[in-house]
């Protein structure tokens, strides 16, 4: 009776610290993940993976605490190629408590078809659960043996702001000859950048030989564009003809912003003026032409899109500027251009005069920003025309120290007839100098039909010989965006004052604070949603960085660069959200090019230099 009534006793304590034990359990297994370990889970890919095509596979850790390390990839080399691999770092708040997310995606590429399985993988202290992958057997097809594939290096600009295209044509058998249609579109200057460069690379678990040529797009209308699919036609060596189409690349050209004071002249991603004086004149008189070189390297842009700085006129001053001279070269891949003006200054009359400075406006495309390249003036003392120089005026003013005044001499003949050689010298000097301009009026209308000659053969062969490196001081006039006046309950003031006392871990709460307002019928959980929503590569630049610092707070960080990316991104919202005005609502609003049946194709085309 003893032993039973202990029994008794022992299960009647068991079930009473059951539900105890699971109470305690219950939340961590809500979340999903053990008190003691971390979260490891595989997303496997969405598609079908074929073999010897790149696919992504993810891998997941989360953490109710932040933990350095990288997963060991070395098992992974055995079946597959690992391409590349990128790590996020992200944190999510579920019922007031942090978890701290990091992923890495890989791209593999499968060596051979079949059931192929990838091994555990060690990743901070915890392992992978086995995953295995149905690999499809790769179709042999002709059209995957030749590719034309057209992208571009970013979908939005502003207007004036060059965009980059890329055109590679991708084979691996032989040909004879290809030619490709040239790209074109309404309302879009393109230019070639540089010539087309050839080499060799694995695709597919193919090696192919690649032909890559450059393009720079540049449009000055706000809108939406489309470049058409581009077309192109190869022969075999065999006889074959064989066509390839490119896919179509959609962009978007935003309005400038409104609080601009004033609208940039050139958009590039580094821009220098300066100026030079051939003639080193001392002494200057009426009739003579004073030379005033201004010189505009840009970074970015072709040398025949550069605009020309502009001088203001001056009365008693002449201005004719010559037909400028072209430059441009490929440095490290980045196009520099340069510009090169002669301004020719006719003094008409005598006087003091302050020649303006020159001024050009401009908009960063790095730093997205308002910039101001200016040189200065000058001050110039024009003498009359039958003044002496210098030297001669010491002579003539020089005398023999003496203190007797000696006596006038009479007059002679010589000095009867010095006012009428006067006179007579000024009717020369007129006569010469209205020679000396009809010359120069004509001798500059031939150079500039010279010139502009030469400037359309140039534009469809090579640029310039590169010219010498110039460094030169550029005088950039920082126009600080004023701030409009916001409460101090203001999500984003808060936002803001977070960023500038360098808070990361404030910043990122009012972050998601300023998120909510901002977008309350889609909720923003993780700064990667926020990334999606924005759509702006440098800021999920930013984000990440603030993650890293978030959970790193004792590390330095700078939040300026954030809050201008975030006062970007509220105004491009704001001016987003009514549609975007336009002068002819008559006119369609994508400005696309129309098909080759109604529309037809800019003459020429691009051939193509095939390798034997």
């Amino acid at each position: 009776m003893c032993c039973q009534s202990t029994f008794v006793k022992l299960r009647l304590a068991q079930l009473i610290q059951l539900p105890l034990v699971s109470v305690l359990l219950l939340p961590l297994v809500l979340l999903g993940i053990s008190p003691a370990q971390a979260q490891v889970s595989w997303h496997p890919p969405t598609q079908e993976v074929i073999e010897g095509q790149p696919f992504e596979l993810q891998l997941e850790v989360v953490q109710l605490r932040s933990v350095p390390g990288s997963p060991d990839l070395t098992a992974l080399r055995q079946q597959f190629d690992l391409l590349s691999s990128r790590s996020s770092y992200l944190t999510e708040r579920h019922n007031g408590r942090t978890h701290y997310i990091s992923r890495w995606k890989l791209q593999l590429q499968p060596r051979q078809a079949g059931d192929l399985q990838i091994p555990p993988i060690s990743v901070k202290g915890e392992q992978t659960q086995p995953l295995l992958l149905q690999v499809t057997p790769k179709p042999q097809r002709l059209s995957e043996r030749i590719r034309l594939i057209s992208e571009l290096e970013q979908s939005e600009v502003y207007p004036g702001q060059p965009l980059k295209l890329r055109l590679q044509l991708y084979y691996n058998l032989p040909l004879q000859h290809a030619e490709m249609t040239q790209p074109s579109l309404d309302g879009i200057k393109i230019a070639p950048l540089g010539g087309q460069r050839a080499y060799s690379e694995q695709l597919d678990n193919r090696r192919y030989q690649v032909i890559e040529q450059h393009y720079l797009l540049q449009g000055d209308q706000p809108g939406d564009y489309l470049l058409e699919e581009l077309t192109l036609k190869a022969n075999r060596t065999d006889g074959q003809v064989l066509e390839v189409r490119s896919q179509p690349v959609a962009f978007r050209i935003h309005p400038w912003p409104e609080d601009l004071a004033q609208t940039p002249t050139l958009v590039a991603s580094e821009v220098q003026l300066q100026q030079h004086w051939p003639q080193q004149q001392a002494y200057l008189r009426a009739g003579d032409t004073l030379v005033r070189t201004l010189e505009l390297v840009g970074h970015g842009i072709p040398a025949a899109w550069l605009p020309n700085p502009q001088l203001a006129e001056i009365d008693g001053i002449t201005l004719y500027p010559q037909p400028p001279q072209l430059e441009q070269r490929l440095i490290n891949g980045v196009l520099v251009s340069r510009k090169i003006i002669d301004y020719k200054l006719l003094l008409t009359r005598a006087g003091q005069f302050q020649l303006p400075s020159a001024q050009l406006p401009w908009w960063d495309s790095v730093r997205e920003a308002m910039e101001l390249a200016e040189v200065p003036g000058r001050t110039i003392e024009v003498q009359p025309f039958m003044a002496a120089p210098p030297s001669q005026q010491s002579n003539q003013t020089a005398t023999p120290s003496s203190d007797v005044i000696p006596d006038s001499p009479a007059p002679s003949a010589t000095d009867e007839q010095a006012q009428p050689s006067l006179w007579q010298a000024w009717a020369w000097a007129a006569i010469a100098l209205i020679c000396a301009l009809g010359w120069t009026l004509s001798w500059q209308k031939r150079k500039q039909l010279e010139i502009k000659m030469a400037s359309l053969e140039q534009a469809s062969t090579a640029p310039a010989t590169p010219p010498e490196q110039h460094r030169s001081s550029v005088a950039t006039a920082a126009q600080t965006e004023p701030r409009s006046p916001l409460r101090a309950e203001d999500p984003f003031e808060q936002l803001a004052q977070a960023c500038r006392a360098n808070d990361p871990e404030l910043t990122h709460q009012q972050l998601f604070d300023w998120a909510e307002k901002q977008w309350p019928a889609q909720p923003i959980r993780t700064l990667l949603e926020l990334e999606q929503q924005a759509k702006d590569p440098t800021l999920g630049y930013l984000l990440r960085n603030l993650e890293y610092h978030a959970a790193n707070p004792h590390e330095y960080w700078d939040g300026e660069l954030l809050l201008q990316r975030l006062e970007r991104l509220r105004r491009r919202l704001s001016s987003s959200r009514p549609s975007y005005p336009t002068a002819e609502p008559s006119a369609p609003e994508p400005k696309a090019s129309q098909p080759t049946d109604t529309q037809p194709r800019r003459p020429g085309s691009i051939h193509f230099t095939i390798d034997d």
